[in-house]
């Protein structure tokens, strides 16, 4: 699952944040992190490439926690 969002800078406005959620965590994830940015950038314009990507192992929904 990937999410893209702003987030509040009080100097620069706002910069974009990249939010991944992982199925099966990679061991590097630095190369992974270059991987990605480096996807990124040649598909989409220079103001649309995330200032910041951090990777979440995935969770579950709120549905199928227990109570």
């Amino acid at each position: 699952v990937a999410k893209a969002y702003g987030v509040n800078n009080p100097i620069t406005g706002q910069y974009l944040e990249l939010s991944l959620e992982l199925k099966n965590q990679k061991n590097d994830l630095n190369n992974f992190k270059e991987f990605v940015i480096n996807h990124l950038k040649s598909k989409l314009p220079r103001h649309m490439i995330p200032s910041r990507i951090k990777i979440q192992s995935q969770t579950l929904s709120h549905r199928f926690k227990k109570l």
